[in-house]
């Protein structure tokens, strides 16, 4: 697993971000004779700070992966 992002200050009250997770290709059974295949995900959210107050927006799996989130056999 790989798991990264990056966040940014566009303002003094303006953020945003930007995430990737990254599954490799994983065994379903003890005997690693079914696997899984790897997943990538990429996810945003801007953030706007109004006081004590945070409005937020996210973005899930921005580019549509078709991969799988879990696999089983």
């Amino acid at each position: 697993m790989l798991s990264g992002g990056a966040t940014v200050q566009l303002g003094s009250s303006l953020t945003g971000s930007l995430t990737f997770r990254h599954l490799g290709a994983a065994p379903l059974i003890e005997d690693s004779s079914q696997r899984g295949e790897a997943s990538t995900v990429a996810n945003g959210r801007i953030a706007y700070r109004l006081g004590k107050y945070t409005i937020a927006l996210e973005a899930l799996n921005m580019f549509d992966s078709q991969d799988a989130d879990i696999t089983y056999f």
